[in-house]
């Protein structure tokens, strides 16, 4: 057989090799995608976790506040980026333009942490701003993107209290992909309204945290899974989630900042609380509290006092 006939044998062996295996990393990686990102999937998450009575996330929530405010809330929209409807509810105490927009992680309640807002709420005289976010409760939006689009939604709500309450001053606060969607939402130059923000247990990479959550597959298997997912986002929803990262936004913050962590947390990498603040090293105005026995948002749940005590004295730091 002629040798350029069997070279050309190869390659082209080799490029079916190839295509092969990037056609099933983004049927693996669209699979992946239904399975973790999707508004259905997340709907059954949400249904499974709320139900546990044990939950110690339930523990986290005041409701007999909860059953106090619920008449009061108003019932607000904005119109996304990309043109969908996002939905919030709006706790408008008083006179006073202090407001906390709360921006609750994946799977999450956007009242999970309504123990800690009701003592902040009490002391500062707040105005609280629950937004929900993509692809889960209400909304028309059928993909989470981990806090990449949803930063952008934050910002929309932020010029949303700015559009009617131009003298406003505003403290972001979010936990796990909450957290990262207000880290996301730094990307773009905020307002001067925005004081400051807080982040528990966050992240800046989905690529990164996408790796970790998928660790205990082994790391060949992490690895391709990530690439494959890696892979949908880009191609089938045009996000590139290695690019894509908080990181450099984060270095030049110069907002006063908390990042809080817990040492036990086995859904967002601890590490991530040391990576942020060496991010935010030429912030002089950043702190960082760490629970070491606590796991994932769960800070508040083992030291309440403390926990709240913490967001005190910051919150203190830009209002008193």
């Amino acid at each position: 057989m002629n040798i350029l006939l069997i070279i050309l044998i190869i390659l082209l062996c080799i490029i079916a090799l190839f295509a092969i295996f990037y056609v099933a990393c983004f049927i693996l990686g669209n699979i992946a995608i239904n399975k973790s990102f999707s508004k259905k999937a997340i709907n059954a998450l949400q249904a499974k976790f709320w139900s546990i009575k044990e939950s110690p996330y339930l523990a986290l929530q005041d409701h007999p506040w909860i059953n106090e405010i619920t008449p009061k809330l108003k019932e607000v929209f904005i119109e996304t980026f990309d043109e969908k409807k996002v939905r919030g509810f709006l706790l408008k105490k008083n006179l006073s333009h202090r407001y906390l927009i709360y921006c609750h992680g994946y799977g999450g309640s956007h009242f999970e942490q309504s123990k800690t807002i009701h003592q902040l709420s009490d002391k500062f005289g707040i105005n609280c701003l629950f937004i929900e976010q993509r692809a889960q409760f209400e909304n028309n939006i059928s993909l989470c993107t981990m806090g990449i689009r949803e930063g952008r939604d934050v910002n929309s709500w932020i010029k949303y209290i700015i559009a009617f309450d131009p003298m406003s001053e505003i403290i972001l606060y979010g936990e796990s992909m909450g957290g990262a969607s207000i880290c996301f939402a730094l990307r773009d130059k905020l307002p001067q309204n925005v004081k400051g923000f807080i982040v528990d247990s966050s992240y800046t990479s989905v690529y990164e945290q996408t790796k970790f959550s998928s660790r205990k597959a082994g790391r060949f298997v992490s690895s391709l899974l990530t690439y494959s997912i890696y892979l949908a986002f880009k191609y089938f929803h045009h996000i590139n989630i290695k690019k894509y990262t908080a990181k450099e936004a984060l270095k030049e913050n110069k907002l006063p900042c908390l990042i809080i962590h817990g040492g036990q947390d086995q859904s967002v990498d601890f590490k991530n609380l040391d990576i942020n603040y060496q991010l935010l090293s030429n912030n002089s105005r950043v702190q960082k509290e760490i629970f070491l026995n606590s796991n994932h948002c769960l800070c508040a749940y083992d030291e309440f006092d403390r926990y709240v005590s913490t967001l005190e004295r910051f919150i203190g730091s830009i209002w008193n």
